[in-house]
């Protein structure tokens, strides 16, 4: 008897097994998975592809604006122009004749446009490096902040020169500032293009900004 009852527990649990292992193993099942792991992985990279079009969005501005920062600062810093002007002090006698040098740091606003540059190339190299190291930690709202400050202080700083820049071109008759780039013209001209170069820049950190502003909002309404 207890032989007889051992064989029956025996088979019994070998029928439930079998069954189990039937409906675990069937095709049909299996395909269903297989299915929904496709769909799942489907869905992560529908969520991942946005994210990824913002990250080389922002790869792509950031390395804008350091390439033009750095124009711009190499621009401004090797500005130097020298000339001969004639200078006559008395009606009655010749000119005279008399070497005078345009410099950059000879007025505060281009020193200020040069500085401006220079950080924020520094600043544009230095989140390249730390967000290629770094990815996963990343502080966005860190990042905003600091492209706020570099974004205001390369705006200033175009703005402070392009006051100067007009003045030098077109002089001020109401104080009797006289315009100098028809002496020094090749020193304008130099100039302006880092003017130019700077105010590209101002406009890179500013998509800066508003890239990652998009991307908390795309994150807090997801």
């Amino acid at each position: 008897m207890p032989f007889i009852q051992s064989t029956q527990l025996s088979v019994t649990f070998l029928y439930f097994f079998f069954f189990f292992f039937f409906i675990h193993t069937n095709p049909k099942t299996r395909a269903e998975r297989r299915m929904d792991v496709v769909k799942d992985v489907k869905n992560m990279v529908k969520d991942e592809s946005p994210r990824r079009g913002r990250s080389r969005a922002d790869f792509a501005v950031r390395v804008l604006g350091f390439v033009v920062t750095l124009v711009g600062a190499v621009l401004v810093g090797i500005d130097k122009e020298t000339t001969t002007v004639s200078v006559r002090l008395v009606e009655t006698l010749p000119p005279l004749h008399v070497s005078v040098t345009a410099k950059w740091h000879y007025m505060s606003a281009f020193v200020y446009l040069m500085v401006s540059n220079a950080i924020a190339c520094s600043y544009a190299a230095a989140s390249l490096a730390y967000s290629s190291i770094n990815k996963n930690k990343i502080n966005a709202f860190a990042l905003i902040i600091l492209d706020l400050i570099i974004t205001s202080m390369m705006f200033s700083a175009v703005g402070a020169a392009i006051g100067v820049g007009l003045i030098g071109r077109s002089g001020n008759s109401h104080v009797k500032w006289n315009k100098v780039c028809y002496v020094f013209g090749s020193f304008c001209h130099q100039m302006t293009a880092a003017i130019v170069m700077s105010l590209l820049g101002c406009f890179a950190f500013l998509g800066l900004v508003l890239l990652s502003l998009l991307k908390l909002y795309k994150t807090s309404s997801a």
